[in-house]
């Protein structure tokens, strides 16, 4: 499989690791939204797996989601431990993450939950999308400065987009956490 690393802070730093970079010059104006649109042609092609650069996990993860059909979504089941260690009251952080009754299908994700109830599971930093789910929501994206990932996830689920839900119970961590 081909990577290509979207660049944007310090993305100087990045050619001594890959050399299949696309550059966001405007990353501090367009969130993870503004990067994706810089891959348009790549996420019109194949399926692409998408993983935030600020995350580290366990390699088993990313297998995870390569062995399943996108769009897909990685769920960390054991999120109520990651989050009680970063903040005293989790819900403050933590966002809604809704399952239907049907076997791993996401519903909704990315709000303010108003109780526990709402949080079934949490973001993992890594999804992947079709060409299809791309050329039916992404490229519809009018504003990205104002979209993050989740956002744009919610949006492909209001479209009838169904993610499957990919569950990691290894190790995670955010590098800003």
């Amino acid at each position: 499989a081909d990577i290509t690393v979207v660049g944007g802070y310090r993305n100087g730093l990045l050619t001594k690791y890959h050399s299949n970079i696309v550059i966001n010059d405007a990353w501090d104006k367009t969130n993870i939204i503004g990067s994706l649109q810089m891959c348009n042609n790549l996420l019109l092609e194949s399926d692409c797996l998408i993983v935030y650069s600020d995350i580290y996990y366990h390699h088993s993860a990313i297998q995870l989601m390569l062995d399943s059909e996108s769009p897909a979504i990685l769920n960390l089941v054991n999120f109520m431990a990651i989050w009680k260690s970063r903040f005293p009251d989790p819900l403050e952080d933590l966002e809604t993450f809704v399952l239907s009754k049907e076997p791993n299908k996401l519903i909704e994700i990315g709000k303010k939950p108003e109780s526990e109830s709402q949080v079934q599971g949490q973001f993992g930093g890594i999804f992947s999308l079709s060409p299809k789910v791309w050329q039916t929501v992404g490229l519809q994206i009018q504003n990205p400065q104002l979209m993050d990932a989740t956002s744009l996830i919610n949006q492909c689920i209001d479209f009838g987009v169904d993610f499957k839900v990919v569950d990691y119970s290894n190790y995670w961590a955010e590098f800003d956490s």
